[in-house]
């Protein structure tokens, strides 16, 4: 090795000049993993407590003692439901979202509400399809559907 012993190296071996690191995003930038590094985060919370309603609301409509009374528990469902969607959206990102979907929204409740129906015989729900054939009677039980 004709350069060992006088100091001299290679210009791939030799120690860069020392500068301070920087951190990743010094300035407080996007934090990528939102949800991972804060359980407790509004927007998950209110996201898991809507995703409980629509579980007991399901029970609340399946529990009904008639068609009829299944019939108003089904709307009333629906409407609470689609109601409290923009505002989880809202917590979650800006509110001008949340506000823009509202109009999504409630055209969405309007085609679940009047798509549904329900079995006259022991009250199975029936979601019509709006490109399909009308369904008339049940698919499980053959009563007629309104």
């Amino acid at each position: 090795m004709p350069l060992a012993g006088h100091g001299l190296r290679p210009a791939v071996l030799r120690r860069r000049a020392s500068r301070p690191q920087l951190k990743r995003d010094p300035l407080g930038g996007y934090e990528q993993h939102r949800f991972l590094t804060n359980a407790l985060d509004p927007y998950l919370l209110a996201l898991i407590a809507w995703a409980a309603f629509e579980g007991l609301g399901t029970v609340y409509v399946r529990k009904a003692a008639s068609v009829d009374e299944k019939r108003r528990r089904f709307r009333l469902h629906t409407h609470a439901s689609c109601g409290l969607f923009p505002i989880v959206i809202a917590l979650g990102f800006a509110p001008l979202f949340a506000l823009l979907t509202v109009p999504g929204v409630a055209a969405i409740d309007r085609l679940i509400v009047r798509r549904t129906r329900f079995c006259d015989r022991v009250g199975h729900t029936v979601i019509e399809v709006p490109w399909r054939p009308p369904i008339l009677r049940c698919p499980q039980c053959g009563a007629p559907v309104h």
